[in-house]
């Protein structure tokens, strides 16, 4: 028995601890129908073919010290040893082919003890960030001194600014770029001919309406104590930079907000400073990427805190994917430049037990198609070369993104057959069958890769051929409807007896269209039906459910795996009861002369028209294409403004209130259920820490 219990409390040990991907396995985040993601394995990308230390160079000092890695035009890899004054530097394949010695014209060296960043330009000059030393230090290739570009004299630069430059580069026209280490004011750019030009591609701070609203009452409540202990919010520095294949700069940013685990760290700069980073929307659209998350989607727990993420490296590649490190999960980040996340790499937490793994990352640098990661507490560099299913993805990616939907059909494929679950792929699949005019496979593509766009242009195709094709038959059927219902109008007309004679269904049938006549009818003729108010709120509850689980494919904005059916019983039949009862509690102290009976009937009967709008909804969702959503939500709305009334006449004639009072009474029902709401979380967590009490003393005697 204790073995049982013992094999138990271990699965649910490894349960709870799993979380972000802790080891070298390749990973990628899947869109959901509710704008969230979710983790799934995929295959690998990269795979790490070797490392790369010290003792295998043949270097008197470890690599525990690295700061920064660049890979040179020519191939040459460099190797920036901070704390040693040192930079070495590798051939292309990785073997050692000398240790820079920096030095002036009287052959004495130079000390860069605490440099950050090392650059190689396309003529072999070196640009060596000494960051304690607040300069950038020029060498050519052998490591003779040139120059050195200590703190511009500027108008531009504010009072005590502090000059700590940490990365270095310069694009293909000769600009170049310095970004200092807590500059929030974007890099420092310079001409080609060394001239200081100003701060480049600033970070903003983003404002919030609650932001405002502290800040105007700071401004209303301000004095010098309150001053002396403001903090002013500032924009995030960049980290690091590079250039994609267009010479546009991109950035990243590190650290953000603690809980949105940094959205929008990656940016890409144009030449007036904003961000021209775009993503691509669900309904087709772009927008700039600055609400993006390019990391995980929550803040990861590790050993039982909440630790940010931290990019400190990024580089793009030269068909333009943006590859990003993560220091604290070790993990590398694949994008391409519309911000489709193609994969995920590394990782270890802190472990690094395996070749692929990381303990303390440091530093990144792309070597022609493969990666290098420098660990520094691991004191090597990890070589990653790309698989042969990664060239296969990047190849098919790029041609997608160039338009070549045809020609990337076959690598699709491909890709599909080794990655099943793969949705860039079926995106990509769903592109080319558009364009080969085969719809049906569009539409199965485009589903499997919840491609909206490409599902929408090939759904309104075959909608357009649909009608072409039975267009006779439908004026023919409209025009037979039409006649019935004539027809059925003027025999009505010469009954004597009316269609409906139950008054109970006459009543609720006329609150639509008469609400002032039926509720007086329900209230002094006792015509409502508990009976039917209770069917209503019962269809209201189906009619959400089959909302949320059975819209058509363009419409659905629920995932089938974290829909839950008791939330939406809760959001319906929950949300009627607790209305009725919380109202008739509240307004039995403001006079209110309406029973519960009165007020569940009065309710329900007002959802009327928002039920039948929600079936025919969900049924007109499988016809309509995208561009219909907007017709939809505006009957939606016009519909909720119009149930907003129907509940206030009701309210007001049961209750036999005027408009304001059935106003303060409905403000303080509100404030009153969401008390009860409140109270109700409480009541179940205190149950629940009382259950975890009791399993604990449980367990206790059972160990012992």
């Amino acid at each position: 028995m204790k073995k049982i219990i013992s094999a138990l409390c271990v699965a649910i040990l490894l349960f709870a601890s799993s979380g972000i991907a802790a080891s070298a396995d390749s990973f990628t985040h899947k869109d959901e129908p509710n704008s969230s993601t979710t983790q799934a394995l995929s295959r690998e990308l990269y795979e790490a073919t070797r490392t790369i230390s010290a003792v295998e160079l043949g270097l008197e000092d470890s690599l525990e010290e690295v700061s920064d890695l660049h890979c040179a035009a020519n191939g040459d890899v460099y190797i920036l040893l901070g704390n040693s004054s040192k930079v070495v530097v590798l051939n292309p394949d990785y073997t050692l082919k000398e240790i820079l010695a920096v030095h002036d014209a009287d052959d004495m060296e130079i000390d860069f003890s605490g440099a950050q960043g090392v650059y190689v330009d396309t003529n072999g000059d070196v640009y060596i960030s000494d960051t304690g030393n607040s300069r950038i230090l020029v060498t050519d290739s052998t490591g003779l001194f040139k120059e050195s570009w200590e703190l511009p004299d500027s108008p531009l630069i504010p009072d005590g600014f502090q000059y700590q430059p940490v990365k270095f580069l310069k694009d293909k026209d000769g600009y170049a770029y310095i970004i200092s280490l807590g500059c929030y004011y974007g890099a420092l750019a310079y001409s080609p001919e060394g001239e200081f030009m100003g701060f480049f591609g600033a970070n903003r701070v983003t404002a919030t309406a609650l932001n405002t609203l502290s800040y105007l009452f700071d401004m209303i409540t301000s004095n010098d104590t309150k001053k002396e202990a403001s903090a002013k919010v500032l924009p995030y520095s960049f980290i690091d930079m590079a250039l994609d294949a267009d010479g546009y700069l991109t950035v990243c940013s590190g650290k953000t907000e603690m809980w949105s685990n940094g959205k929008g760290q990656i940016r890409k700069i144009s030449s007036g400073g904003s961000n021209i980073l775009l993503k691509r929307q669900s309904d087709g659209s772009t927008a700039a990427a600055d609400s993006l998350n390019f990391l995980e989607f929550s803040v990861p727990n590790k050993a039982g805190k909440n630790r940010v993420q931290d990019l400190i490296a990024i580089d793009v590649s030269a068909d333009d994917y943006i590859f990003a490190l993560d220091r604290v999960y070790g993990l590398v980040y694949v994008y391409d430049n519309t911000c489709n996340r193609l994969g995920t790499f590394g990782g270890g937490i802190g472990a690094g037990t395996e070749i692929g793994e990381f303990v303390a990352p440091s530093a990144m640098a792309l070597h022609g198609t493969s990666v290098l990661v420098a660990d520094a507490k691991a004191e090597q560099i990890t070589v990653f070369e790309q698989t042969e299913f990664g060239a296969l993805y990047f190849q098919a990616q790029s041609l997608t993104l160039r338009g070549d939907y045809v020609e990337s059909q076959p690598l699709w494929e491909q890709v599909v057959e080794q990655d099943a679950s793969c949705q860039l792929a079926y995106r990509g699949l769903a592109n080319a069958a558009y364009s080969n005019k085969d719809y049906e496979a569009a539409l199965a593509y485009a589903k499997k890769g919840l491609d909206y766009p490409t599902y929408d242009l090939a759904w309104q195709v075959l909608i357009k051929e649909f009608i072409a094709r039975y267009f006779i038959w439908f004026f023919a059927g409209a025009v037979l409807l039409i006649v019935g219902i004539a027809v059925l109008l003027v025999r009505l007309s010469k009954r004597k007896e009316p269609l409906i004679q139950n008054e109970k269904v006459k009543a609720l049938l006329g609150v639509p269209a008469h609400p002032f006549r039926a509720f007086e009818d329900i209230k002094y003729k006792k015509r409502g039906s508990l009976l039917i108010a209770l069917i209503i709120v019962l269809l209201f509850f189906f009619s959400k459910a089959l909302e949320a689980t059975s819209t058509g494919f363009l419409f659905c904005q629920n995932s089938a795996q974290t829909y839950n059916i008791l939330f939406t019983m809760a959001q319906t039949i929950g949300l009627v009861l607790l209305w009725s009862i919380v109202n008739w509690l509240m307004c039995s102290l403001f006079s209110g002369k309406g029973t519960l009976k009165e007020i569940i009937i009065v309710t329900a009967y007002s959802l009327l028209p928002l039920v039948i709008y929600t079936f025919v909804y969900v049924g007109l969702s499988h016809i309509l294409p995208l561009s219909g959503g907007a017709l939809m939500g505006g009957i939606q709305t016009v519909l909720l403004i119009y149930t907003f009334y129907l509940l206030a006449v009701g309210m007001m004639t049961v209750h036999e209130y005027t408009f304001p009072k059935f106003l303060t009474t409905g403000v303080v029902t509100l404030i009153c259920m969401i008390l009860a709401i409140c109270i109700g979380f409480i009541v179940v967590i205190l149950l629940q820490q009382f259950w975890n009490f009791l399993y604990s003393i449980f367990m206790e005697i059972v160990f012992r």
